[in-house]
């Protein structure tokens, strides 16, 4: 699979269960359709953040997991995506 010019793939993290990180991505999208379903503003502007999250942590080496190059584990890259998304709001 490839993504901005990187090829990557799953890997397996400490537990052995394998795990995509851009499958992050495909959460903000279902949750972009959710509140497109439901109509309901609040979930569409935490989508947006969400997926703005996302872009700009895979965008730089240092957030990037290490499938993608970077240096973070799955756990890890979730978090900073959540601490991005707390950080927009604020």
């Amino acid at each position: 699979m490839r993504f901005d010019g990187l090829v990557h793939s799953p890997f397996t993290i400490s537990e052995g269960v394998e795990v995509d990180p851009l499958i992050v991505q495909g959460d903000g999208i279902g949750l972009e359709i959710t509140s497109a379903t439901r109509k309901n503003q609040k979930m569409s502007d935490a989508a947006a953040a969400f997926t703005r999250a996302v872009d700009r942590l895979i965008g730089s080496p240092d957030t990037r997991t290490r499938d993608l190059g970077g240096r973070l584990g799955t756990k890890a890259f979730a978090d900073a995506v959540a601490r991005s998304v707390l950080n927009e709001k604020a």
